[in-house]
């Protein structure tokens, strides 16, 4: 189950989420809420999630499908043989009519749900799209408060403020991209964080 906060939680200045990326940034709760809006990020999905996700819409779509293939083939069994089930006091088929038509439809409504969620998701070789808007951010956060962005690293650990502030940013937002019961489930920061630098490398001086 997804425990990340949902748009409504996101719009308060006391939100804990938005709180704690302010903090990690150097700047207020309502310029983190403001940035937060204007990237979308309650559109993006953690792709620890999203696995789960095709899978079941998956299901759901072959589901449909055949409940639909069932339902088409009953209820063209001619009317005397409808009549032939009533007599025989065989309600199965006659009483669930109704029910599989409803079934598939309800089936049906999950799939484009769920299809929904991976189309707005879509990533390719192992691209994570939410940790690149987080660390897109960060980014914006750091321009909008006159901080330099700049990268660095050393050992595979951030060496400048903002690598820093986007690999906290990255666990304070819970992005994952493995199980939870590895060590390290976190989406590796490094990635991200050199996008955004590449794309403001203006403002890196």
């Amino acid at each position: 189950m997804d425990n990340r906060p949902t748009e409504a939680d996101l719009k308060s200045d006391n939100n804990v989420t938005f709180k704690r990326v302010s903090e990690a940034t150097g700047c207020n709760a309502e310029t983190v809420s403001e940035i937060w809006a204007d990237l979308g990020m309650d559109l993006l999905d953690d792709p620890n999630e999203l696995g789960d996700i095709r899978e079941a819409e998956r299901i759901y779509g072959s589901a449909a499908k055949h409940t639909r293939q069932v339902y088409n083939l009953l209820s063209g069994l001619p009317e005397a043989e409808l009549e032939r089930l009533n007599v025989a006091r065989d309600k199965i088929i006659t009483g669930y009519l109704d029910g599989l038509k409803e079934l598939s439809q309800e089936l049906e409504e999950l799939y484009q749900q769920r299809n929904s969620v991976v189309e707005r998701n879509k990533s390719t070789g192992g691209k994570d799209p939410r940790a690149d808007a987080l660390a897109e951010l960060v980014a914006r956060i750091f321009i909008k408060t006159g901080k330099k962005i700049t990268f660095g690293q050393m050992d595979d650990e951030p060496t400048t403020d903002f690598c820093r502030a986007v690999k906290e940013v990255l666990v304070i937002c819970d992005n994952k991209r493995h199980s939870p019961e590895e060590l390290a489930p976190h989406t590796k920061w490094r990635s991200p964080a050199q996008k955004a630098f590449k794309r403001h490398r203006s403002n890196a001086n």
